[in-house]
């Protein structure tokens, strides 16, 4: 996907989280075809937000919640797949995943 604002393009590629102000106006442009996106929108006045793509060689459970992008989750009995988000919660709980496991680690902290 092409992200057009008024004074430059960032090409959106697939699970490659970009980063642009909400106050400017973008418009989206499909490459090839549909696609389904991830949307991050906070308060930089009063929140810090970061999104990474993590795998399960590098998945840090320290994390706000997370995004699957492939394979499965479990944690404390349920079980997570593709499309999910899975928040954490306000204590760490033991998550098991896959050896396919990519997800999109979310991350928001007050200021």
């Amino acid at each position: 996907m092409h992200l057009i604002g008024s004074t430059n393009m960032i090409d959106a590629a697939p699970a490659v989280p970009v980063y642009f102000s909400g106050q400017e106006k973008i418009d989206g442009q499909l490459v090839d075809g549909a696609c389904r996106d991830f949307n991050l929108i906070f308060d930089p006045l009063r929140f810090e937000a970061n999104v990474q793509l993590a795998t399960r060689k590098n998945f840090d459970t320290d994390c706000t919640g997370f995004y699957i992008l492939e394979g499965r989750a479990s944690l404390e009995g349920q079980v997570a797949q593709r499309g999910d988000f899975v928040f954490m919660g306000e204590h760490a709980a033991k998550i098991e995943t896959g050896i396919d496991f990519k997800c999109l680690a979310v991350t928001i902290k007050p200021l």
